[in-house]
């Protein structure tokens, strides 16, 4: 199962479909946006694995709408910079993972470009953040900012692409996982309970 967060226009599903058609059980396409959805309905029709969805990072998590062993993969290609506080929001990601699930994102990390900082800002409307960013009013985060910020949510650094603080694009590819698996899942907990307390539960 997949979930693409910020999914937008389509962009990186239209480079994985061919790979991913038959190979998956799901793949959630989400967006804060129907007119996006609608759109994505038309352009993926032949994508029988394909769902729909809206998503908001910055709202509580409805986990009925969601897989209850997770996610084995979550895509987050430059939508966390809209979170208004991004450990919050890496953390509600991390109980929607799977055990042994990754979580896929890709951020500009130049803070001081303000040529990327005016076009993203003035394409997204951004500057609701009430973390870390409040304290010098940029909405990316380079580096170490990302190290930091995955540290406090529970997570480590699986690839950082390019393996370096400073990238030529402006960007990075940043694959992360769960220090610790974070999400209960209901047949597990079951299991556990019939297999600890069944003398309890016949007396």
């Amino acid at each position: 199962n997949i979930l693409e967060v910020g999914a937008g226009t389509g962009a990186i599903l239209k480079s994985m479909k061919q790979i991913l058609k038959g190979s998956i059980q799901k793949y959630n396409f989400t967006d804060v946006s129907t007119l996006f959805l609608d759109d994505a309905k038309k352009e993926f029709a032949d994508f029988k694995e394909l769902d729909f969805a809206l998503f908001d990072i910055n709202k509580e998590v409805d986990f009925n709408e969601h897989p209850h062993q997770g996610y084995d993969l979550i895509i987050a290609n430059q939508v966390l910079h809209d979170s208004n506080n991004v450990v919050e929001t890496l953390k509600k990601l991390l109980l929607l993972l799977s055990d042994g699930g990754r979580i896929i994102i890709v951020e500009a990390t130049l803070r001081d470009s303000n040529l990327q900082a005016a076009s993203i800002g003035f394409l997204e409307g951004i500057g609701g953040f009430n973390d870390i960013r409040l304290l010098d009013n940029k909405p990316m985060l380079d580096i170490p900012m990302w190290h930091n910020a995955l540290e406090e949510a529970g997570f480590v650094i699986d690839v950082l692409l390019p393996n370096e603080e400073q990238s030529i694009m402006g960007q990075h590819l940043i694959v992360i996982k769960p220090k610790s698996f974070a999400r209960l899942e209901a047949d597990k907990v079951n299991e556990y309970i019939n297999d600890n307390f069944k003398e309890l539960s016949n007396n």
